[in-house]
């Protein structure tokens, strides 16, 4: 699985990685729309990115925006042929900016789209990385499950690595950092993410309408399980086993991509270990009490602990510590 490669080698001259470039006259307004969606909806992105140095901060806003939006649409119960076409537009025009975010007429002037296409502009964003995303979505549009961890990886590709690239995009490294590896990282850390948001939201993807899971068929057949005898619990060893076996793969994916946090450029480093260190605390959860994967309500760290996760990150360097 070469995702992050191959998505990397179209990457576009931008105009910096400090976002020096002047957004166009909408952006204002757009830059504050996209804030007041981060605000209301990312939970545990939230506590990290608003540690990000402005412009970046905002750029990542708008990322989350975008991302928000396609997420919602392809979570959209009961999806019929209104809510696909509604996603093909989406795509649509997610592709036409990603292409040409400097033209105002390929750029819709509502919403975060204005925001989203200064980002584009500013700084070296592959178009690969937005279709990378569209694929992923178009996957939960029309969710099928997956039959082996090959699939699903590629799944967390494109909705978790994709992530990881565009952060380092706007988030930038430090000079003399060999970007290709540190995309290749980025898109580890991505998949660890998606993981643990699938052990997380094993109950709540379920309960869906329709239903989605995300474990790979093959896995629940090596364990003896049915996904309802997982959802209910009913053979605690062998779920137990097969949530500890996830687990271990998001674990390992954390420990692949140490050093990250080294390369990215310093103002930003804090933001991604505490991300990165609130995601391992709610893996750390389910490892612990495995059967909470199946819980209504997802496992989550205190508000309090992410606030202690983010001061630590802002009062030394947590992550050079055994370097």
């Amino acid at each position: 699985m070469n995702a992050a490669a191959q998505t990397s080698t179209s990457d576009r001259p931008a105009g910096g990685a400090t976002g020096a470039s002047q957004p166009m006259p909408d952006a204002g307004a757009s830059f504050e729309y996209c804030h007041r969606v981060v605000r209301e909806h990312a939970k545990n992105f939230y506590y990290g990115l608003r540690l990000t140095p402005e412009p970046r901060r905002s750029a990542m806003y708008s990322v989350y925006a975008w991302m928000r939006l396609g997420d919602d649409i392809a979570d959209t119960p009961n999806a019929g042929d209104d809510v696909v076409g509604e996603f093909q537009r989406f795509a649509n025009v997610s592709r036409r900016v990603a292409e040409a975010p400097d033209d105002p007429q390929a750029v819709p002037q509502t919403d975060f789209w204005p925001a989203f296409a200064h980002t584009l502009a500013t700084y070296q964003i592959s178009p690969g990385w937005v279709e990378g995303m569209l694929r992923g979505l178009r996957q939960d549009l029309s969710h099928t499950g997956y039959e082996t961890m090959d699939e699903l990886d590629d799944y967390r590709h494109c909705v978790g690595g994709v992530v990881g690239l565009f952060s380092i995009a706007v988030w930038g490294l430090r000079p003399g950092e060999d970007r290709e590896r540190a995309l290749r990282l980025a898109d580890t850390r991505g998949r660890a993410f998606q993981m643990v948001n699938i052990l997380r939201d094993i109950g709540v993807d379920a309960r869906m309408d329709p239903p989605r899971t995300y474990v790979p068929r093959q896995l629940l057949r090596a364990h003896g399980l049915a996904p309802a005898q997982l959802l209910a619990w009913t053979k605690g060893p062998a779920c137990t086993a097969l949530v500890r076996d996830l687990a271990r793969t998001a674990r390992s994916e954390f420990d692949a991509s140490r050093g990250l946090e080294s390369m990215v450029d310093p103002a930003c480093a804090g933001v991604l270990w505490t991300m990165s260190e609130i995601y391992r605390g709610v893996l750390g959860l389910i490892e612990s009490q495995p059967s909470r994967s199946v819980e209504l309500k997802p496992a989550s760290l205190s508000k309090a602990r992410k606030i202690t996760i983010a001061l630590q990150s802002r009062l030394g360097r947590p992550w050079e510590q055994g370097e």
